[in-house]
């Protein structure tokens, strides 16, 4: 129990930080939104390892998707910790930690999708080229662990129904 109670203290905290910068990354999107490369001017904008030099419609996608991405993580944390207090309580077959178990695993691979998407737009508009990369990605390894959080889910699942046959049984 106390890795635990460890890895729930890491977790509060970086939700903690992730909900201070909320606000601030809702703001940025708004802003967004509404700039125009009027605004800009001649300055360049570098965001996500990307340069960025007119606010047209697919810029914005690339600088918009991956702060939604961001914020659907900073969800993820939420229903991590909210599991964590179920496994604490040793409430391991709980319905609410098997669905939200699935849940985060559709989630986190939709941010590793919602984070590839610019990539790949950022290399087709502003460089004209398309890359594979095939190695440890942080895109490979969102997916991977969505994928992870959904097979646990599964396990959880036939767990619970074990454990009930288990019970009627006895």
């Amino acid at each position: 129990m106390r890795k635990l109670t460890i890895l729930k203290a890491f977790i509060d905290f970086f939700w903690i930080m992730a909900i201070i910068a909320s606000p601030l990354i809702l703001i940025l999107i708004g802003f967004i939104i509404i700039i125009d490369s009027s605004l800009l001017g001649k300055h360049n904008l570098y965001i996500y390892g990307m340069f960025i030099d007119n606010f047209t419609g697919s810029s914005k996608i690339v600088i918009i998707l991956p702060m939604i991405a961001y914020l659907i993580s900073i969800y993820c944390l939420y229903l991590f910790r909210k599991i964590l207090s179920h496994l604490k309580n040793l409430e391991l077959f709980h319905d609410f930690v098997i669905t939200k178990m699935n849940t985060i695993g559709n989630l986190l691979t939709l941010t590793a999708i919602l984070n590839a998407i610019p990539k790949f737009i950022y290399k087709q508009v502003y460089e004209n080229k398309i890359n594979l990369d095939f190695g440890m990605n942080p895109i490979i390894v969102a997916i991977c662990l969505g994928l992870f959080f959904m097979i646990l889910s599964e396990i959880f699942k036939i767990a619970k129904n074990a454990k009930e046959e288990n019970d009627l049984t006895v």
